[in-house]
């Protein structure tokens, strides 16, 4: 399926035929389909489990690579907003030829994992990348480790702070492959921070979600009128 939309559980009928309206062709996965089938992937790993089960978040780790029918993966959250065509980020889909596949990430204001790095090195072996954001990227389905993961969940900073043990386990799953940062174009918004002039992507974080809906939506829609007028 060229577009995957994953439900976290907020979905209700009326939203999911909606989505199915406006996104044609897309495969919607509800959280009670993806709970079923996930608890028999996870049967044997139940840290893993049990992680899913207490983190929304959780699910752009192990849905996202479990229903991928296509060897690369990419990943948007829902909360940003493309102003201009993302070329760097669709290059990243096509690499010339002999260069090696690389995972893309954007770069977050600042370091938001779960665990302090140096925590992080001790149990892993693996340097975290500085400033990841998840929000966007391209990721590959075979970077799916259980074992890995297994064992990271069970650090007590993850539970600590599971809001971002998703973007943790992407960094240290991209550090593996090997990883390039999209650049300052695509921006992660600091909270109340206005401003699109120059940007490709926005993404709304945290406490700048409602601009989203007072900066960009009303942004997009006036773009979208004037092309329609030419």
């Amino acid at each position: 399926d060229p577009l995957c939309i994953h439900d976290d559980g907020s979905l209700d009928e009326t939203c999911i035929r909606q989505l199915g309206t406006l996104f044609s062709g897309a495969r919607i996965i509800t959280r009670a389909e993806s709970d079923r089938d996930l608890g028999h992937y996870l049967k044997n790993h139940p840290h893993c489990w049990r992680y899913r089960q207490g983190s929304k978040l959780s699910l752009k780790v192990f849905d996202f690579c479990y229903y991928a029918r296509a060897p690369r993966i990419a990943i948007m959250d829902s909360d940003q907003a493309f102003f201009a065509r993302p070329d760097d980020y669709l290059r990243a889909f096509d690499p010339p030829v002999g260069q090696p596949e690389r995972v893309v990430f954007t770069q977050d204001f600042q370091n938001a994992y779960a665990a302090p790095r140096w925590r992080v090195k001790a149990s892993t072996g693996l340097d975290l990348p500085d400033r990841l954001n998840s929000g966007l990227g391209l990721v590959y389905r075979d970077m799916m480790d259980l074992e890995f993961i297994e064992r990271f969940v069970q650090l007590p900073e993850v539970w600590d702070k599971r809001m971002w043990a998703e973007q943790t386990l992407w960094a240290l799953l991209a550090v593996r492959r090997g990883l390039d940062a999209l650049g300052p174009a695509y921006h992660v918004a600091l909270p109340e921070e206005r401003g699109i002039d120059q940007l490709v992507m926005k993404h709304y974080v945290g406490r700048s979600h409602r601009l989203f809906f007072v900066e960009a939506v009303p942004h997009l829609r006036k773009r979208l009128n004037m092309d329609a007028k030419r």
